[in-house]
């Protein structure tokens, strides 16, 4: 039985981020709107913990480890916070434009901007290790674990193997609105409102195949499985 209209808690902007934490005795959401504003709250209680974040540049990334928020920001600036602190643990200037994806790989941090560079960072320190300059606006990273990672532009797939060089996987015709990676599929949508998918990492990538229609701009997809 699905259950509609279930209010969590309230924003007053729209919210851009939404993560979830998971441990043996609880499991909490976490919300982030366009106003900095950033609730916590804990799944089956009614408490929730609100904090207005200190962030000057708007949030383009985020993504949530060992109880840490890490937000990548649209003047390319890479910045960690404590759940319990309205001010940034960590602060670095990662890249020169829009940071456009944020990833935990291998132990360590990678963010893709769309200046089109892939930067590797140590933590907890957001020490610099390796920047690869990839030359196209990076959209979507994705995990393989025998390939290596799968980075997705407007218009291209590219496959880096041991965070070395990048190969061309596949071109896309057109540019894409948005896409998702579930071996040996890539799935994605495009300006022409249809979802679509292609199979990577076979012999040979298997041309494009659309699934369905929409009326409007595809702008997100994922599996039931998150």
């Amino acid at each position: 039985i699905i259950r509609y209209d279930q209010k969590l808690c309230s924003h007053q902007a729209p919210i851009i981020a939404l993560h979830s934490l998971h441990s043996s005795d609880e499991t909490r959401l976490l919300s982030l709107d366009s106003a900095n504003e950033l609730r916590i709250w804990q799944i089956g209680t009614e408490h929730i913990t609100k904090l207005t974040l200190s962030i000057k540049s708007p949030v383009s990334s985020s993504l949530v480890h060992n109880s840490l928020l890490f937000t990548g920001h649209e003047d390319g600036s890479i910045q960690i916070w404590p759940l319990d602190s309205e001010n940034p643990k960590v602060t670095v200037q990662a890249h020169q434009d829009e940071v456009s994806v944020l990833m935990i790989h291998s132990g360590q941090l990678l963010s893709g901007s769309v200046d089109g560079t892939l930067s590797v960072w140590r933590l907890p320190d957001l020490s610099l290790i390796k920047i690869l300059a990839l030359k196209v606006e990076i959209k979507h990273i994705f995990e393989h674990v025998k390939q290596g990672l799968i980075v997705v532009s407007n218009l291209q797939v590219l496959l880096i193997e041991n965070l070395a060089d990048a190969k061309l996987v596949h071109s896309f015709d057109e540019p894409i609105t948005c896409a998702h990676y579930t071996h040996p599929r890539l799935y994605y949508g495009d300006l022409r409102c249809k979802l679509n998918y292609i199979t990577l990492f076979q012999k040979e990538t298997k041309t494009e195949q659309t699934l369905i229609s929409h009326s409007s701009w595809i702008n997100n997809i994922f599996d039931r499985d998150g």
